[in-house]
């Protein structure tokens, strides 16, 4: 192994080192500020496609993709739209739909828009987050087809 090797190895350890606990934490901290979890294990069928049915899917669905995202659709839904990754399976945190219906992302903004729907409640961004956190898993059934 030769020296110059090893010191660009060292160069790319340290700067990794140096650069992504900062993008970690970011996402801790932008997770500390969501509403916790359901404590319980959620069915996407039974407890979130109803939440993006009556929230969602009218900006966001077959007819209609704002922003390039549809969420009637597990792939599209995992690809996102303009703005990244819709949904992160294990990273609540990471996942853009979980961060907009919260508020919690200033480019994207509050979803549903104001004046466009009723804002998400605590329990219903809860249900999602535990989603989320349990790798969404997503029944092919039950998915709009493209």
């Amino acid at each position: 192994m030769s020296v110059r090797w090893l010191m660009s190895l060292v160069g790319v350890a340290s700067f990794a080192m140096i650069c992504l606990p900062p993008v970690a934490r970011a996402a801790d901290q932008v997770a500390d500020r969501l509403p916790p979890a359901a404590a319980r294990q959620v069915d996407f069928v039974q407890d979130v496609q109803p939440i993006l049915r009556a929230t969602c899917y009218s900006c966001h669905g077959a007819e209609m993709q704002e922003g390039g995202l549809r969420l009637d659709n597990k792939k599209r839904a995992f690809q996102g739209g303009d703005h990244g990754a819709a949904v992160v399976p294990g990273k609540s945190g990471e996942s853009l739909l979980l961060l907009a219906v919260a508020g919690l992302n200033e480019d994207i903004g509050r979803m549903p828009p104001e004046g466009e729907g009723t804002p998400l409640t605590a329990e219903q961004i809860g249900l999602l987050r535990a989603w989320i956190e349990q790798d969404a898993d997503w029944p092919e059934s039950a998915d709009n087809q493209l």
